[in-house]
């Protein structure tokens, strides 16, 4: 008796079709019907993409986890006392793929969030992307040297740093940024090994997959020097190397931007009226007015780092003046010890 091919599925989902509210994974992987004559693979898997958008919960639960890795309530510091964690952008640049060669039902398949169906770029493909690049570079971060193993560890220690999963950034956005690409073997026979020369007459074997575009929070955990290192390799990596698959194709290059925190941007409000206050200096006749500035920036709130930075911006500008300064009887306390710090320095210049 002659066999009927089916794809699989149970005959009570022959008729489902997506809609906008369906879990694109779950449709690539396991909904897409592939019976004697229907539509092609390609046209399927574009049908899928056109009709769903991301889930509505995503949003929320982007913004809670971001919220998480920000607080340090998770212990997100890479397990060392003053650890902490950045974060960066990554934006592709055209279009990528990770995790191509994934089991699937499907030739070929793609990294997407299990709950979500949204794709992400998973720690383990970023710390890949920053150790090639520091593998090709000739520093104390070259491989086989201790700032290599230290940062990404070897077979018997942990590396420092912990790259984190990067979720895809929904902001502005509303399609899911995923988008159907083709591959044409043109001589299958030949790279298959089976002992053919590749000819003119072959017949091409269109492959079509999945890709994915857009941006992506990158977060990395640990020591902060060791996290800035990281970071650096990372974005040298991404913008040359490429993450994922067809890399040679020009697939999978991306741009790096670091994104301050919540505190790092509120830290920078409160700082900005300080900014290049040494250069506002012009002597005796507005002295009185930025020291004024600064301390009303202090008792804001401002960070003492950020204090102290304004202050010596001051005092390098004339030592001399401010020594005089600080002597009149008119000052306050609190001015003397914004300024008074500095004075005995006899190099003439604010100490580190």
């Amino acid at each position: 008796m002659p066999t009927e091919t089916t794809d699989g599925r149970r005959e009570a989902l022959r008729s489902v079709i997506p809609v906008a509210s369906a879990h694109a994974g779950l449709w690539l992987d396991r909904f897409l019907n592939r019976a004697a004559g229907d539509a092609p693979v390609r046209d399927l898997i574009d049908s899928v993409l056109r009709v769903i958008r991301r889930p509505d919960g995503y949003d929320r639960a982007f913004a809670r986890r971001e919220a998480a890795l920000q607080s340090g309530e998770l212990g997100l510091d890479g397990g060392f006392d003053g650890g902490a964690t950045r974060f960066w952008t990554a934006t592709t640049q055209g279009r990528m793929v990770v995790g191509i060669g994934a089991a699937s039902v499907r030739e070929t398949a793609i990294s997407l969030l299990r709950t979500w169906g949204i794709p992400f770029l998973p720690g383990s493909a970023l710390k890949g992307v920053a150790a090639a690049m520091a593998r090709r570079s000739r520093g104390e971060w070259a491989a086989n040297t201790a700032g290599y193993r230290t940062l990404f560890g070897d077979h018997q220690h942990g590396g420092c740093v912990v790259f984190h999963d990067a979720w895809w950034d929904p902001a502005n956005h509303g399609a899911l940024p995923l988008d159907l690409d083709v591959m044409t073997v043109h001589h299958a026979g030949y790279y298959r090994g089976d002992n053919e020369a590749p000819c003119d007459w072959d017949d091409p074997n269109p492959v079509p997959f999945v890709t994915a575009s857009g941006a992506y929070l990158v977060a990395l955990s640990g020591p902060v020097r060791w996290v800035e290192a990281a970071g650096a390799l990372l974005a040298n990596g991404l913008a040359e190397l490429g993450i994922g698959a067809k890399t040679a194709a020009g697939y999978g290059r991306m741009t790096l931007v670091h994104k301050p925190t919540q505190r790092e941007a509120e830290r920078r409000t409160k700082a900005a009226p300080l900014i290049n206050i040494g250069a506002r200096f012009k002597g005796a006749s507005n002295a009185n007015d930025l020291v004024r500035l600064i301390l009303r920036v202090q008792g804001e709130g401002a960070e003492p780092a950020d204090i102290r930075t304004a202050a010596v911006e001051l005092w390098r500008r004339d030592p001399r003046f401010w020594r005089s300064w600080v002597k009149n009887a008119t000052r306050t306390e609190a001015e003397r010890q914004l300024i008074g710090p500095y004075l005995d320095d006899d190099a003439g210049k604010a100490p580190g």
